[in-house]
């Protein structure tokens, strides 16, 4: 399964959806600046006949959301973000957002930033942020 690498050019999927088709997209650019980091196969479990179909199904749509995902961590600076903000955020399942951002961080695209913060049920989650960005001691932020 060989996809095109994204361009600066390219319009991603999310943008199509927003009616933003025409236009030099940011997720895009973004990406492009990872291409071989982020233009992979989607991963499934080995032998299991419903997660390699799971992984053809959304290999289109994983691109996108991988994507948004970085662009989301990104935007956010040094203050990163948790999987239940970035959940929130974009709107996205945690089934889908969850394996794009541990997807992200195999890479070494992203890392944990050394911050926790509360999820909205109250128990400490990591705080995600761009490697570029300076990791800090472990601490928790309420």
């Amino acid at each position: 399964m060989s996809r095109k690498p994204p361009t600066r050019t390219s319009v991603c999927m999310w943008c199509l959806k927003e009616g933003l088709a025409g236009h030099e997209c940011p997720t895009r650019a973004l990406v492009a600046e990872h291409d071989e980091e982020v233009n992979a196969e989607t991963p499934s479990v080995r032998d299991s006949d419903t997660s390699e179909k799971a992984a053809r199904e959304i290999e289109a749509h994983a691109e996108t959301c991988l994507a948004r995902v970085l662009a989301y961590i990104v935007e956010r600076g040094e203050g990163g973000a948790t999987d239940d903000e970035m959940q929130v955020a974009l709107d996205m399942n945690p089934s889908t957002q969850r394996p794009r951002r541990i997807d992200l961080c195999h890479r070494g695209i992203v890392v944990d930033s050394g911050l926790t913060r509360r999820t909205r049920t109250g128990r400490d989650a990591v705080v995600w942020i761009d490697k570029r960005q300076r990791p800090l001691r472990r601490r928790s932020i309420l």
